[in-house]
């Protein structure tokens, strides 16, 4: 005791009293509840939170008054009755005492009042109506309406007191007896709170259907634990312009910090505090929570100034420490004498990396210390950032960055798994944040020095800005951040690109016009559809080239059939080759990488032959919708362009009861877990499953659910397609490549998250756009629907990108560049190519060499710089070198 730091303890243990209250120390607290359990202190004088949770025996309690001071009301209120018998429990209890003695001394007043509440033993009443639009944000996805949440109420113990208690809720007799489930007063509960909710844009209540949405902000309160009534202050006096003043005042006026009450007694010492002022910020955990849940709302509503002020405040938060300090103040090792000299003589961490231990212990007029804050310098999270544009349309622009780690790790400093970081894109005239993401840099990667490889997808507008900034900032280090600018002086955009040919009101061609009772027998429908029809002349009874770009489930399959009929009609000894560049439901995943040069190649190879030979090759490109359909059209020889294009996006909040429905997911283990949630909600069906292997598919086909994918033994799929196809099943869950070549009807698609696991980058990547598009095109299929509906499900931040870009068709762009010495060395090895003349002609036959001219910085990548002037291949020397290699690596084989 007498080591303590506590006088008063000190001063009143030697006459067997002892003191307990929240202020003290920890291990103050602890000592006095030792002392007493003992026995070395005979009266222990406490506050009432001493009741709760700690078991101390005692023979008497005294409650010595019965008035505590409310912190929300800001007055005193009577000590509730539950405090009083937790209170009176700590007398005589059964293990330590045979007997016990309590006793209450109030007002004469509150005499009867007490003992009324002692002897009547009132029930406990819910607390849980005033704080019921907290609980019912809908962020979590367990109530999705109306019905979902009055059924949860009555789990609740609010719903049994009101039943029992009705008056003590505002219920009269009259209303339960006409009611006597409550059923009508928790639906007015649920939709007062789902209008509160909703006029704070918490959630979309949609009062028509009685359906409730999450939104981004409701998210956020739910995950930082914020109340509706403190978003309610956020979205009256939050916006980007504040200042760190402002924000400091927003925080305060926050209702978690209600409790916290100005007492007549503390504003002396506040005032002295004031004119003091305050150097660290003094601040609990409710302010660093609230001030996250700010930084995301910053975040995700894309103001850039207010978002980087706020990610700093929070690390001020945590860290106790003025932004403005050095930031080697976040290493506890150094002593306060040497930071303060280091901020004396301002020397900054990238100049500490530069100098020596000598001189930086020279420096500080410490000897002994340069290596000890040399190292620190060192361990201070630092990135190196290179970035390179490449634009894909004249809107749109694809960033390639390159991370390098530039710091040495130590796991007591930064842990044993990583340093978490926030990257985002933000245009500083307009203010705006256009791309962002969170990042997770592995331990691995910064003692390998592995470079972390980001590619993402960011609008660009005319008259072009000048530059972009690419910040990337720790999550957790004050002065951890790097700048990348993004400049677009010399950026060279793609030409435009010419309107789509329109869709003809032309009458339904029925199949007879065929002409053939074996080709008309291979189609169930009488009829084509309206695309097939405006193409049917040109490809039945022309040899010319055609390219089709039109949406998924067009019958663009039909169209090559009808191409092929033509040479079976005219030329009966020619041969037809059907090339598919479908991603095979194989363990394979480089297929789809290669496939792009693939076929280029051997569009080049037939054309260039094709040329020499003198032998005309007729070529039917089928595609979806394009952007660039000229360049195409152009290297594939075709004059006349006839492409379809429509709007691919149709996002959709309804379901479809009673026709198939596919939902794509990211991998094979979500087709399980994803199909395994789904059968709790529906009814057991009969069905003949014996011969299927997969355990988990047996268990979900018996509930209408399917699931599909590249694991699963080759039976086994048939099965589930077989099944899916006839609606014995009513659900298919698939990963992606389900997508690509196989033809299932579907009235409704759900993409299930836009994003997958990408192993070699250890982080979530987005879908190509290509196969959002092949998703969202098994919604409704001609063939099988007359309509179809499309879903997906995506974070809040990227659905502007989707609708901005699943509306705008994307250009078909060469992927030759990279692997162009393996087929060059292949066509030299074939014969194909000869001489350095025959590669120059050869690469004019490609669609790269049309795409460099139309979008040089596209094709040329990280290669020569945005000024380069693009000049035919024959007179450059880059590419001259290339092949001067090639024809020594051949003359190696």
């Amino acid at each position: 005791v007498l080591r303590s730091r506590n006088k008063q303890m000190r001063e009143m243990f030697p006459d067997g009293f002892g003191i307990h209250h929240a202020g003290m120390l920890r291990s103050d607290r602890t000592l006095s509840e030792g002392m007493f359990s003992k026995g070395y202190l005979k009266v222990l004088v406490c506050t009432a939170t001493l009741a709760w949770g700690v078991n101390l025996p005692a023979h008497a309690v005294i409650i010595k008054g019965t008035q505590i001071y409310d912190a929300k009301r800001g007055t005193l209120v009577d000590l509730g009755i539950l405090d009083v018998m937790q209170i009176f429990g700590r007398a005589g209890r059964p293990q330590f005492d045979k007997n016990g003695e309590g006793t209450i001394i109030t007002s004469h007043e509150k005499l009867s009042h007490y003992l009324t509440l002692l002897t009547q033993q009132n029930p406990i009443e819910s607390q849980f109506l005033h704080s019921l639009a907290d609980n019912l944000n809908v962020a979590l996805g367990s109530v999705t309406n109306v019905d979902e949440a009055v059924k949860w109420l009555s789990y609740s113990y609010l719903y049994v007191r009101m039943r029992a208690n009705p008056l003590a809720y505002g219920i009269n007799h009259k209303a339960l007896q006409m009611d006597p489930g409550l059923l009508l007063y928790r639906r007015e509960l649920v939709v007062e709170a789902g209008r509160k909710l909703d006029k704070a844009r918490m959630i979309r209540f949609e009062e028509r259907t009685g359906y409730f949405g999450s939104t981004d902000l409701g998210r956020t309160a739910s995950h930082y634990y914020i109340k509706y009534n403190t978003i309610e202050t956020f979205n009256e006096l939050f916006n980007s312009q504040r200042t760190e003043g402002d924000i400091f005042s927003i925080v305060s006026k926050a209702e978690e910090f209600e409790q916290v009450k100005v007492r007549d007694e503390e504003m002396e010492e506040l005032e002295q505090m004031l004119s003091n002022y305050c150097e660290l910020p003094a601040a609990g955990g409710n302010a660093a929570r609230i001030v996250r849940a700010l930084f995301e709302i910053a975040l995700r509503k894309r103001w850039p100034a207010m978002t980087y002020r706020l990610l700093n405040l929070c690390k001020v938060i945590d860290k106790r420490l003025w932004g403005f300090a050095h930031p080697l103040r976040q290493f506890h090792i150094l002593p306060h004498t040497v930071l303060e000299r280091l901020e004396k003589r301002r020397l900054t961490v990238d100049k500490l990396k530069d100098m020596s231990k000598e001189e930086i212990g020279h420096m500080l007029q410490h000897v002994n210390i340069g290596a000890k804050v040399k190292q620190c310098a060192h361990q201070l999270p630092s990135l190196l950032l290179e970035a390179s544009i490449q634009p894909i349309t004249r809107t749109v622009l694809r960033v390639r960055l390159v991370i390098t780690t530039d710091f040495s790790w130590h796991d007591q400093v930064h842990g044993s798994v990583g340093e978490p970081w926030w990257l985002w894109v933000e245009d500083p005239i307009n203010d705006h944040i256009y791309h962002s993401e969170y990042l997770l840099l592995q331990k691995k990667q910064v003692l390998s020095g592995e470079p972390q490889n980001i590619v993402f997808t960011i609008p660009i507008f005319e008259p072009m800005p000048s530059q972009y900034y690419i910040r990337v900032v720790s999550d957790r280090w004050l002065g951890a951040e790097a700048v990348c600018v993004v400049n677009f002086q010399h950026l060279i955009l793609p030409e435009k690109h010419p309107p789509h040919t329109e869709l003809l009101d032309l009458q339904p061609l029925p199949v007879t016009a065929l002409g053939c009772p074996e080709y008309e027998s291979l189609y169930k429908f009488t009829h084509f559809n309206p695309i097939q029809t405006q193409i049917f002349h040109t490809l039945y009874h022309s040899d010319t080239n055609v390219l089709l770009g039109a949406p998924t489930g067009s019958g663009k399959t039909i169209a090559a059939e009808l191409a092929m009929f033509r040479v079976f009609n005219k030329y009966p000894g020619a041969k037809v080759v059907y090339i598919a560049p479908l991603k095979a439901l194989n363990r394979n995943s480089a297929a789809r990488e290669d496939r792009g040069p693939v076929l280029e190649v051997i569009v080049s190879r037939t054309n260039f032959i094709s040329s020499h030979t003198s032998k005309t090759v007729r070529v039917v490109g089928l595609s979806t919708a394009l952007a660039n359909a000229r360049d195409l059209a152009d290297w594939l020889g075709i004059k006349q362009v006839g492409f379809m294009n429509k709007p691919a996006f149709q996002a959709i909040c309804s379901h479809s009861p009673a026709k198939p429905v596919l939902i794509f997911v990211s991998s094979r283990r979500q087709t399980r877990l994803t199909a395994l949630d789904l059968i709790a909600f529906l009814a057991t069906m009969e069905a003949l499953i014996a011969t299927v292997r997969d355990s988990n598919l047996k268990l979900t086909l018996a509930f209408g659910i399917g699931m599909h994918h590249a694991g699963l033994h080759e039976r086994d799929r048939r099965i589930v397609e077989e099944l899916f196809v006839n609606c014995k099943i009513q659900v298919l869950i698939a990963t992606s490549t389900l997508a690509w070549g196989v033809n299932f009807p579907a009235h409704l698609v759900v993409v299930k998250g836009t994003e997958y696991f990408d192993g070699k980058t250890k982080r979530y990547v987005d879908y190509p756009i290509t196969d959002v598009l092949q998703m969202m095109g098994r919604a409704g299929r001609p063939q099988f629907d007359d309509q179809g509906k499309a879903v997906i499900l995506v974070h809040d931040i990227k659905k502007d990108f989707y609708k901005k870009f699943l509306y705008e068709p994307f250009p078909v762009e060469s992927s030759l560049l990279s692997v162009l010495a393996d087929h060059l060395n292949a066509e030299i090895a074939a014969g194909t190519i000869t001489s350095k003349q025959d590669a120059m002609d050869y690469i004019t036959w490609t669609y790269f060499f049309r795409r460099l001219v139309m979008n040089p910085r596209s094709e040329t990548g990280p290669g020569p710089s945005p000024t380069a002037v693009v000049v035919p291949p024959t007179d450059l020397e880059f590419r001259a070198g290339a092949e001067a290699a090639l024809w020594a690596r051949a003359d190696d084989r």
